[in-house]
């Protein structure tokens, strides 16, 4: 008799969920964690205490949020315009110049 040979799926590949921080360069110290209630993503870094949150959907998975994250730092890096705004309030200069009166 003839037999089909049984197919074999491969499993899917797993998606990171901790990843390394852009800007103190540690590895692995990035932690994400997705609020489906609120519909929040959240990260932050374990080292330098980078934070950010962003909104997310059902599909949405932990790289989305760290990618965002990452759109989201380009974005301030190439386009000044997106920066908050000065207030022209300047902060008083508390240091003294070694000028006595």
């Amino acid at each position: 008799k003839n037999s089909r040979k049984v197919q074999v799926k491969k499993p899917a590949p797993k998606l990171e969920k901790v990843f390394d921080c852009p800007f103190c360069n540690h590895s692995s110290c990035i932690e994400i964690k997705i609020d489906r209630d609120r519909k929040l993503g959240r990260l932050h870094c374990r080292i330098c205490k980078s934070n950010f949150s962003c909104k997310v959907n059902q599909l949405s998975v932990e790289v989305d949020v760290f990618c965002e994250w990452i759109d989201q730092c380009h974005k301030v890096n190439t386009d000044p315009s997106c920066l908050p705004e000065d207030d022209d309030n300047e902060l008083e200069d508390d240091y003294d110049d070694g000028v006595q009166a």
